[in-house]
Formats: structure tokens, sequence, C-alpha cells
């Protein structure tokens, strides 16, 4: 598993799962919601690296995707 910094990129290698949280309230008026990234240890593990998008607005922060699998 590696993740290399790549002008403003990662990649990640060796994923096993992705997992997208449901947007919520950040309790300060604005909305969030994660990218958790797994490797080898599969989700009993802490990501290995979580990305948490936050935005005034809420659909600021869907996530729009070609394959609709999450």
């Amino acid at each position: 598993m590696s993740i290399e910094h790549m002008n403003q990129k990662l990649r990640v290698t060796g994923v096993i799962d992705v997992v997208v949280t449901e947007t919520v309230s950040d309790g300060d008026g604005g909305w969030v919601r994660s990218i958790r990234i797994f490797g080898p240890a599969g989700t009993s593990a802490p990501a290995v690296l979580e990305v948490v998008l936050g935005s005034a607005e809420k659909d600021s922060i869907n996530i729009k995707t070609p394959e609709l699998e999450f």
C-alpha cells in the first residue's frame, strides 16, 4: 500500500474498500461528509486516507459518479 503526493493529487494503491458517508450538519450551520479509503486491513482498521468535505451549502458536497454502487 502506498500514498503518493502528485501535484494536488493522491494515488492510493492496495485499496480494499471506499466508504462515502452521509452528509450531516457540522453543528455550525454547515454540512460535512467524508470519503474514507481502506487498505488491506479492511474496514476493521482505521482508514488509510479520509477526506472530509465541508460546505455552507449541502448540495455543494453531493457526490456524482457514473457508477451507482455506493
